[in-house]
This record gives structure tokens, sequence and C-alpha cells, in this order.
């Protein structure tokens, strides 16, 4: 005797569908809150803190890549400010959230 699955027992049941979208906005204002500090604070430093992170990396392919990344310090900290600013104006506001979540899980 084989049984199949319908689709409403493969998903997950959700109690209170706006948690999630609560939770999801929460992590977005934790991104921009990111992205500004970054933009403040490690910019000033960015040479010395990824020197800093390569020196400290050890699991491959970590060192080499910092290695590499450490001669465009201001360019890795532009990048990770923009990606930061766009999860976080995706989460905020629920544009193309299942992209937000996986680009804030890279």
């Amino acid at each position: 005797m084989t049984t199949t699955l319908d689709s409403h027992q493969l998903s997950p049941k959700v109690k209170h569908p706006t948690q999630g979208r609560v939770l999801h906005r929460f992590v977005g204002l934790g991104f921009a809150a990111a992205a500004v500090g970054n933009a403040i604070g490690t910019m000033r430093q960015a040479p010395s803190f990824l020197q800093w992170l390569a020196d400290g990396a050890w699991i491959p392919p970590y060192p080499w890549l910092l290695e590499h990344l450490a001669d465009r310090p201001y360019a890795v900290v532009n990048a990770t400010v923009i990606l930061e600013a766009a999860v976080a104006t995706m989460l905020i506001t629920r544009w193309h959230e299942r992209l937000a979540l996986g680009l804030a899980t890279l």
C-alpha cells in the first residue's frame, strides 16, 4: 500500500504569518545598522582591518582570498556596505524577500 502526500502535508504550519514578516524586518534593521557601522567605522581603518583579517584567517580558501582582497580594502568595504544596504532594503520593504534571505545567508 502506498500513500501520497499532498502539498498541505509537506509545508510547515505557520501559526502567526505576520511573525515571520516582523522577524525579517528586524533582521533587515540589523543589516541596515551593519551597513551604517561599516560605512562609518570600518571605512576609516579598511587597510589595517583587511590585513588583520587576512593574517588571522586559517580556514582555506580564506587566507588566500583575503590576501588578494587586502590590496583593495576600500572596494571590499564599499561592496560590503552596498550588499548590507541592499539586503536591509529588500527585507524591510519585503521586495524580493526570499532573495534577500539568500543573500543574508551568503
